[in-house]
């Protein structure tokens, strides 16, 4: 069987006019956006709520994009939370139980709480019903926009010290800062 591996425009050569299939198998995660206008930046916002080093399923993220739109004065930033987002259904090969899963994204150091008692077979047959939930759920986009009417956003970036605070850098050689705090604030209700 052929290795399964994720495309990497510098190792992957294909001959031009060739169209990429996306291989479900090689990732657990893939999710699709369809934006109003085209973007050439995005950057992810620290969670303040949420910790770091998430693993489990279904996943939230929270991001800042910039817009590239046809006039300058069309172009936005936007404030995406994108939740419930969780595993390709079938990504797993086989229905895997709660302690698999957990001992996959957790690592071998991981003590689940069941390791000595595996007797109740009940539970087995419960944690795979849980997992096709899991799988079963739609994922949830929520987003604020700012108006941005000094061109297209050729970078945006989340301050480092303080992820309320956004610097964007337009086409037009402005940078711009936005306090997106009260955008945060609305999408976390």
């Amino acid at each position: 069987a052929a290795q399964i591996k994720s495309y990497n425009p510098f190792e992957n050569h294909h001959a031009a006019g060739t169209p990429l299939e996306m291989d479900e198998s090689a990732y657990k995660m893939h999710h699709a956006l369809t934006p109003e206008w085209p973007s050439l930046t995005l950057d992810i916002v620290p969670d303040k709520h949420l910790g770091d080093h998430r693993t489990r399923f279904p996943h939230t993220v929270t991001m800042v994009v910039g817009s590239q739109a046809d006039g300058s004065g069309k172009n936005k930033v936007d404030v995406l939370r994108m939740s419930d987002l969780s595993r390709i259904p079938g990504s797993l090969g086989r229905e895997k139980t709660e302690k698999e899963l957990d001992d996959e994204m957790l690592g071998e150091e991981w003590k689940h709480d069941d390791d000595e008692d595996n007797s109740d077979d009940g539970e087995d047959d419960e944690s795979v019903d849980n997992n096709s939930e899991e799988e079963e759920l739609d994922p949830v986009l929520e987003h604020y926009s700012f108006s941005h009417a000094c061109g297209g956003i050729n970078r945006i970036r989340v301050c480092p010290h303080n992820s309320d605070i956004v610097g964007v850098w337009s086409d037009s050689g402005v940078v711009s800062l936005y306090d997106i705090g009260g955008a945060l604030d609305v999408l976390d209700r």
